[in-house]
């Protein structure tokens, strides 16, 4: 009788692991992470690009900025 409640324990708790975790997380986990990574990275560009533009048609406030 024992043998089966942990049995049937340990089957709920798998049970419940696999619904809450869904097919292939790590993959989407890291696929989300990486977009993100590659959106603060793009947008950290644009502002670098925007600051160097700006500097370059406006020497004098340009530097002021920073």
């Amino acid at each position: 009788m024992k043998v089966k409640v942990i049995k049937k324990a340990e089957l709920e708790s798998l049970g419940e692991q696999s619904e809450s975790i869904p097919a292939k997380p790590k993959r989407r986990r890291l696929k989300q992470a990486v977009e993100q990574w590659v959106e603060e990275i793009r947008a950290k560009t644009e502002a670098e690009e925007h600051v160097i533009l700006e500097s370059l048609l406006h020497p004098e406030t340009g530097s002021s900025h920073s």
